[in-house]
């Protein structure tokens, strides 16, 4: 279950870190997930947690949108499922984020039921929604997290203007994301280079 935590939570808490930026190109497809009329570039792998920004927008800058995709080996079903969305939510609360709420999304074609949670973070001058969707692919559980960011002052307030305009909007289009890819696509070989200290995420 920390591993499950601790990689959720990287995306989503400010921390100075050091993480292996994959310098070489994922498989066909891979490489860009396309969302809400973006395409969504890959950026880095670090385990089974994957980041993915819009042109222009880096993982090391101020970026704005990002979509991440977690992979978890040790879950298999859709009890395993349901009690690692309940340990995150409550992980996220300790860590000081605001859960503004867990849905459960019905199962279609006897797939096991999703949940998808939404929840915000802000720090000095920042501040980060996001919505999560926790899911099985392939046997294998999943998560595919939507973040949005604001910078300055007044970030806060941008975020609530932001959830207003656009949340219900892209909480339907996280939920109908399936075009995405599987577990085995990111089990690759290849040169990494080590980036360090870096402020990577709320």
């Amino acid at each position: 279950m920390n591993k499950k935590l601790i990689l959720l939570t990287g995306v989503l808490l400010q921390l100075v870190c050091s993480i292996a930026l994959a310098t070489e190109k994922l498989g066909t497809g891979t490489s860009v997930i396309s969302f809400d009329n973006l395409d969504y570039g890959y950026q880095w792998s670090n385990d089974d947690l994957h980041e993915f920004t819009p042109e222009g927008q880096s993982v090391t800058g101020d970026w704005k949108d990002m979509l991440t995709l977690s992979h978890y080996t040790d879950i298999s079903n859709a009890i395993e499922l349901a009690e690692a969305t309940q340990d995150i939510l409550a992980h996220y609360e300790e860590a000081g984020g605001i859960v503004l709420g867990l849905e459960s999304i019905e199962p279609v074609d006897n797939q096991a039921s999703e949940y998808i949670l939404a929840v915000v973070f802000g720090a000095d001058e920042v501040a980060e929604f996001a919505f999560v969707r926790f899911r099985l692919q392939e046997g294998m559980g999943m998560s595919i997290a939507y973040a949005h960011r604001a910078y300055g002052e007044d970030a806060h307030k941008q975020i609530n203007g932001w959830m207003k305009t656009h949340g219900s909007r892209l909480k339907q289009k996280i939920i109908a994301l399936n075009d995405i890819p599987a577990y085995s696509e990111f089990q690759k070989n290849g040169t990494h280079e080590l980036m360090s200290s870096f402020k990577h995420a709320i």
